[in-house]
């Protein structure tokens, strides 16, 4: 089954950036429900079915999140602060500055930001 102690873009077979491939994001998505799906376990024990439960809701928590550009710079954030990735590591040639990413996150994701990179 699925690692929890995986961060969401290794759950994903993602590079840990902000900019990210969402098509590979949704077809890796879907192979994690796959596997996971509680309507597989229907027939399993108890722990089974809970342990699908989790896996399932972990899954389904990182797609939301990843799939946000503002929920992913957050994560990306988060996952620097615990040390788990330099913020460098989250910032490729071009793609934006630490600095510019908390304002934007101050504001909710509004506003123009020069350091901000375009959403497409």
């Amino acid at each position: 089954m699925t690692n929890l102690a995986k961060n969401y873009f290794e759950l994903f077979g993602l590079r840990p950036t902000f900019e990210l491939d969402k098509q590979q994001l949704s077809q890796q998505y879907r192979q994690l429900q796959k596997k996971v799906h509680p309507d597989k376990f229907a027939s399993h024990s108890s722990s089974e079915k809970r342990l699908s439960l989790q896996f399932t809701s972990f899954i389904n928590n990182a797609f939301h999140v990843l799939k946000s550009p503002l929920l992913r710079a957050e994560y990306l954030l988060e996952l620097s602060l615990m040390g788990r990735l330099s913020p460098l590591d989250a910032i490729g040639p071009g793609d934006l500055n630490v600095d510019g990413l908390l304002r934007r996150i101050e504001r909710g994701g509004q506003g123009d930001d020069p350091d901000w990179p375009t959403i497409r």
